[in-house]
This record gives C-alpha cells, structure tokens and sequence, in this order.
C-alpha cells in the first residue's frame, strides 16, 4: 500500500533540490514527488536526504590498533609500523584467533552504530585472514550479516590485503589465484574481488594475475589504488573495467584519463587521509577529467576507524575541499554507481526509497554543525529503522 512521507522542507533527491514536497512510496521505492492526500509520516518542514552508501569498509576484524596511534603522533609512519609487525598483520593475528561467532557479535555492533548515523547500504571487505580457510570465515560472517541486518550489505574479496608474514610472495599469489578465489566464487560468498597494490603490498604484475583470475571467475573487480606511492594500478584495472578505484591520493592525469574512458569509480577516503595526515587526492583534477567520486568511510582499526558517514562527508568537504552538494552526492549516489547499483542513492522516480530525515534547514548544516546529532528518522525500502 502506498505511503506518503509528507511535508518535507527540503527535499534533496541526489539530482535537484526541491522544497515544500512529500514523496510517495510504493512497493519500497519512490513513486512520484509533490503534494499527496493521505496519512504517513510527518517530516515539519525538515530536509530529507537519500541513504548514505558506504562503498568502502573493512568492518570485519577483532582488537584494535589504538596503540599506534601515539607512533603516527611521533612521525612514524605507516610502512614504518607495519616493517615493525604493527598494521595490517597485527589485526590479522587478533582476527585470526577470534570465531566466527565473535567476528558476528562485533560486526553487528558495529552495522547498528553505522545505521544510526545514516548509512543504509554497506560495503564490506575480508582481508584480515590472508589464509583460504580464514578468508572464507570472514566471508562467512558477512554473508550471515546480509541476513540478519535491515541495510544492504555487499561482499567484496580481499585475500590480496598485504602478503601475510608466514608464507613467501609467490605461494600466496598462487594460493589466491588458485585456491582461493575459485573456492570463494563456487560458494557465491563475494561480489567484487579487491587487490591493494602499493608498496608493502602487492606489486602491479600481482595485482594483473589476480585480477585477471579473479575476471575470469566472474567477479567484479575493485583495486586500492595510488595511495602511499604511484604503481600505475589505476590505469591497469581501469583498463581492465574496474567498477572502482580507491584512494587516488597520488593518482596521474593519465590514469584520470583511463578511468574516465572506461567509467571506472574515483571512491575517495577522505577520512583515512585526515587520520594520517596525508595529502589529499588531487580534487580538482578529478573533477576536470569527468571521473565520477563517491565518499566512502575505510572504516578499519589502524587508518580510519571513523563509522559514521556525516563526519566523512565534513572531512570530504573540510579537507578535500569538495563542494558541499558534490560531498554529499559522493555519499549517495556515487557510493551506489562504485558498488555497481543504479537504484539507489537518488530519490527520483523508481530508485528505493532509502533516505535520512535531518533536523537542518539546509544542506549546508549537515557540514556546518557536523558534529551534532543531525538525524531523525532512517528508511530503508520505505520503512523506518530509526527514529530518535
């Protein structure tokens, strides 16, 4: 039966700003936009969103990482902690001796504090077992995530994180290409297969290797790509119809140029360069070269272990000195194009009816007064999941 969310006072599609309309809802998704009859829910006069779309997270993982902080505040560096068994592979041992069962709790924890703050579509990566067996868990948590949680959740492969300490390069690229990912597509546990290349990670000829298996099993494909130096995997994945490349804070006109011809995803982390105190991405020639951003948390225990997209979305805006309305698109609908949907992060006609009622007069606010608790109401597919 259809609904009406009514007296909205600024209703922000994704596409145009509107004032003074209600949304009809049918069948979970937007039937029309303008003045309804009929009884449903009140927003007096206050603005209306789409659902924040997190296209990037590596929610899943036990411990923290609290204590590098106070390395990365005397200068050291990420590589730096990681050369001394800190980073990536610290959080693989805590994962590792967690159960399945333990990874569930803290990750469901974790999915209701970010539905609190607005996110109504998740990504989610493995990434901390780096064993075949370790993976799977992961990936198994997240699949049991996807079952019980009100919000979207879509898995992502990420065996290629770094090379784990207790096997050599070439074993693990092969237990990867030859092992892993045939066994992940067999169990349809993943969409997207993901590779970080970089230095301390893996190199631009594994990355190829694994992409191209990973292409072949029929994942969609996802890189790490040009953050700590330039390795040119921007332009390989693109080339190769990445849906997505993540970080850019060292990305080349040329690779801009190869994302743009194969419509290839800019999903920036504006959160994990502010927490390292690294430069941004280089915004404006983004912009110039037409590549489509998202804006994306990185939410994980050693670089970005910020869960909540309004803050993101200041950081986007503070520090990356991106628009406030392109900030805020990054966060809908781009999330939506990098995780290769095209019904939501919009309210237009037919997209679902996923949206944030904010108690702000303007899209300005949710930047402005970022630190506050600007929401009222989330919906996902037209029903409410929070109401404060």
């Amino acid at each position: 039966m259809p609904t009406v969310i009514k007296n909205i006072g600024l209703l922000y599609t994704g596409r145009r700003k509107l004032k003074d309309v209600d949304l009809l809802i049918d069948g979970g998704r937007v039937k029309d936009i303008g003045r309804f009859t009929g009884g449903g829910y009140d927003c007096e006069g206050q603005t209306v969103i789409p659902g924040f779309v997190d296209a990037h997270t590596h929610l899943i993982f036990a411990g923290d990482r609290a204590d590098e902080l106070e390395e990365r505040l005397q200068g050291k560096s990420y590589l730096d902690i990681a050369r001394r068994g800190g980073g990536i592979m610290a959080t693989v041992r805590m994962t590792r001796a967690a159960s399945e069962e333990e990874l569930f709790e803290l990750a469901q924890q974790r999915i209701k504090r970010m539905i609190r703050y607005g996110t109504t579509t998740v990504e989610i990566k493995s990434g901390y077992g780096l064993s075949t067996e370790e993976e799977i868990k992961i990936l198994k948590v997240i699949k049991n995530l996807r079952t019980e949680s009100p919000i979207d959740i879509i898995p992502t492969f990420l065996g290629a994180h770094v090379i784990p300490t207790d096997i050599d390069r070439a074993s693990y690229v092969a237990m990867i290409v030859d092992e892993m990912l045939p066994r992940i597509a067999e169990e349809k546990l993943a969409e997207f297969c993901d590779v970080f290349c970089d230095e301390g990670a893996f190199t631009l000829k594994e990355t190829e290797t694994i992409l191209s298996r990973a292409k072949e099993l029929g994942f969609k494909l996802k890189v790490h790509a040009e953050e700590l130096t330039h390795t040119g995997v921007a332009s390989l994945a693109a080339e190769m119809g990445a849906v997505s490349c993540d970080h850019l804070n060292r990305v080349s006109l040329e690779d801009l140029k190869k994302m743009k011809e194969n419509g290839t995803i800019a999903v920036l982390l504006p959160g994990t360069s502010f927490y390292l105190g690294t430069k941004p991405p280089p915004i404006a020639e983004i912009k110039r070269a037409g590549v489509d951003i998202a804006i994306a948390t990185d939410y994980n225990p050693g670089t970005c272990p910020i869960l909540v997209m309004p803050i993101i979305v200041a950081i986007g805006a503070l520090y990356y000195r991106i628009p406030i309305r392109d900030t805020i698109r990054g966060a809908t609908y781009g999330g939506a194009l990098a995780l290769g949907r095209k019904d939501i992060g919009m309210l237009e006609k037919g997209f679902l009816a996923d949206l944030l009622v904010l108690r702000t007069s303007d899209l300005s606010h949710l930047i402005y007064h970022f630190a506050d608790d600007n929401l009222v109401a989330i919906f996902k597919r037209g029903d409410i999941i929070y109401h404060r």
